[in-house]
C-alpha cells in the first residue's frame, strides 16, 4: 500500500471543508458527515474537522486544549462488498498525517483507543489558539494551573443535576 500516492486533491478538499465550520462534539451534524471520506485506492478512512469545546464542555481542565484540528485515520478492505476493517498501517498513516498537517506535524498529539486492536482508529490533533494557529499547550490536559476560577468539569456539572 505504501507505493500508492496520497490524493492531494482529496486532502485539499477536506481541509477546505474543515474551515467551513466546527464540530462541538455534541451530535452528528452535516458538517461532521461531510468531513468523512474513504480513499478507495488505499482503503483509508479519513475524518478531518476543526473541533471546539474540549475545555468549555468540562472535558479537559487546561484551557489551552479548547480547540484543535482533528484527523482520524483507520484502514478498510475496500475490495469487499461489505466493509471490513484491516490492520492499521503506520507508514501509510504518516503519509496522510504529513499531507494534512504539513509543517504543523511537530505539534501533533496522537492517540488511539488500544494499540493491540488491529483495526484501530488513530486520532491526530493539533491544538490551536483563538485564531486557529497551532500551539504547544502549556502543561498537561488535566492541569488546573491556567483554569479560570469557577470552572467545573463535566462530572461536576452532571453531579449537580438531579
Amino acid at each position: 500500500m505504501i507505493g500508492h500516492k496520497i490524493d492531494r486533491l482529496l486532502v485539499a478538499d477536506m481541509k477546505h471543508h474543515a474551515e467551513m465550520g466546527v464540530y462541538e462534539g455534541q451530535q452528528i451534524t452535516p458538517y461532521l458527515n461531510h468531513a468523512k471520506r474513504i480513499h478507495q485506492e488505499t482503503g483509508t478512512c479519513l475524518l478531518f474537522t476543526r473541533d471546539v469545546g474540549y475545555h468549555t464542555s468540562g472535558f479537559l481542565k487546561n484551557p489551552d486544549y479548547e480547540r484543535c484540528y482533528h484527523l482520524s485515520i483507520s484502514f478498510w478492505d475496500s475490495l469487499r462488498l461489505v466493509p471490513c476493517p484491516r490492520p492499521f498501517e503506520p507508514k501509510l498513516a504518516r503519509l496522510w498525517v504529513k499531507a494534512f498537517f504539513c509543517d504543523s506535524s511537530r505539534f501533533i498529539w496522537e492517540e488511539s483507543q488500544r494499540r493491540d486492536n488491529p483495526s484501530e482508529v488513530r486520532h491526530y490533533r493539533v491544538f490551536c489558539d483563538l485564531s486557529w494557529q497551532p500551539i504547544l499547550p502549556r502543561k498537561e490536559v488535566y492541569s488546573k494551573e491556567f483554569t479560570e476560577a469557577g470552572w467545573k468539569s463535566w462530572s461536576d456539572i452532571h453531579e449537580e443535576k438531579p
